[in-house]
């Protein structure tokens, strides 16, 4: 079960992710960017903080929203991640790819720093 809600902070925008994100619920996690890009936002946080397990669906839908974010000079970070989701994004090589922060507060001090 997957619990994911999209926060417009103005200037930034929050997605946080609660819960497995897997094949079976990925289509709600992927409409939460949809929300975000719908809503013109593409400086983007990810919250991990209540995130359990994510599987390859889930990459899928992260790398294809950073590729949107890209396209439009945007910026994705991520924050507060499980320490076994931090392992699954560095195998997978994001840990050069995406800014990783350990708190909320660190994530949005360098997106707002970015203009």
């Amino acid at each position: 079960m997957i619990t994911a809600k999209f926060e417009n902070k103005g200037t930034y925008g929050i997605i946080s992710v609660e819960g497995e994100v897997n094949i079976l619920n990925n289509n709600e996690f992927k409409s939460i960017f949809n929300e975000a890009f719908n809503a013109n936002q593409y400086k983007i946080i990810v919250n991990f903080s209540k995130t359990t397990y994510i599987d390859s669906s889930a990459i899928s839908v992260i790398i294809s929203s950073r590729n949107a974010i890209v396209a439009k000079n945007g910026i994705i970070t991520f924050c507060c991640l499980p320490v076994t989701i931090e392992k699954v994004f560095g195998i997978i090589g994001f840990k050069g790819v995406v800014n990783f922060f350990k708190t909320l507060e660190e994530a949005v001090a360098y997106i707002e720093s970015k203009k």
